[in-house]
């Protein structure tokens, strides 16, 4: 199953839906998560074959691809690739992906080569790497790997790799169940931040942190993964074309209410899934010089995101929580 989650996806929607392939293994769903756009009208209009559902509220990144992950697990699919509304799928790449599974069967993810696209969605030429999967480096940042690359070839074999970005990913539904992760008493903190959440949650299942609402969740569901045995592979000759918005290079043009949510989500990510036996290579450089670099840079220079870090404080029981249930399902 493919799952696309629109918000104002108008000008790209269309490019998207019309590179999935008509195939009868395919079933393709978007959510829309109340676009004020006509990104919902144009896929009821014009992909009679797509299933769509109008969220009645914004759920965020998380929340819309939970209830897409709730779908895929009740329909009995294998695997489901989330999908950007800005991304276009490259050529053969079911049957790229087929191959994929016969040579590296038994991972939970599998990250495609993602490269660059214009503002008219066409490939860059030369061709510049969007990501060839994801990296954890000694500082705690997650980054793509390769971005912003001209591909040269140099990511051309496929790998094992810390993650892949939500913009284009395949997930085993056999992984979903293992990696759901709902709170005990702390779980509805999420509601104090994003009440809306509230809507419909048993339509969801709870694999990304739904608290993220936007931005890291597909860092922090990787590095979870990681704590339970859960492997990534990267597959080069699965392509994708995205249009990449938001990169760390551009982030004061960025919206400040989406920096702070980055502030917010490194920390909560951190919280629930850095361990000090596992990843003491860390410690210094990223949670303890690194944090205090971001801290230092929030006070001093992008005061917007002190919000995010008050949101840090209020989401902290609830994040330790995770952490607790994460530890006993490792």
């Amino acid at each position: 199953m493919v799952h696309i989650v629109t918000f104002n996806s108008a000008d790209t929607i269309r490019h998207c839906l019309q590179s999935i392939p008509k195939d009868s293994r395919i079933a393709t769903l978007v959510t829309d998560n109340n676009s004020s756009d006509d990104s919902a009208g144009i896929v009821e209009r014009e992909f009679s074959e797509v299933q769509l559902i109008r969220s009645a509220v914004n759920l965020g990144y998380a929340g819309a691809h939970n209830r897409g992950f709730a779908e895929a697990v009740r329909g009995g699919f294998d695997y489901v690739l989330l999908l950007n509304p800005d991304a276009t799928l490259g050529a053969d790449f079911l049957e790229n992906f087929g191959s994929a599974l016969l040579q590296s069967p038994g991972y939970a993810f599998y990250s495609p080569k993602i490269l660059r696209v214009d503002r008219d969605m066409l490939p860059l030429s030369p061709p510049l790497i969007d990501a060839a999967g994801m990296v954890l480096n000694s500082q705690a940042r997650h980054l793509d790997r390769g971005s912003e690359e001209t591909d040269r070839g140099q990511f051309d074999e496929s790998s094992d790799v810390f993650g892949g970005t939500g913009a284009a990913l395949f997930v085993s539904t056999a992984a979903l169940k293992r990696l759901e992760l709902r709170g005990a008493s702390r779980d509805q903190d999420k509601f104090k931040i994003y009440p809306q959440l509230k809507v419909n949650e048993d339509q969801r299942l709870q694999v990304f942190d739904e608290a993220f609402f936007a931005f890291r969740e597909d860092a922090e569901l990787a590095w979870r993964a990681k704590n339970i045995g859960l492997k990534t592979r990267y597959i080069p000759k699965i392509k994708v074309y995205h249009r990449r918005s938001v990169t760390p290079t551009r982030r004061a043009q960025i919206q400040p209410e989406i920096n702070s949510w980055s502030v917010r989500n490194r920390f909560l990510m951190q919280i629930v899934n850095f361990r000090i036996t596992r990843d003491l290579g860390m410690l210094l450089p990223g949670i303890l010089i690194w944090n205090l670099v971001v801290l230092l840079g929030v006070f001093l220079k992008e005061r917007s995101s002190l919000q995010g870090l008050r949101e840090v404080v209020a989401l902290f029981p609830r994040a330790w929580e995770r952490r607790t249930i994460l530890k006993n399902m490792s």
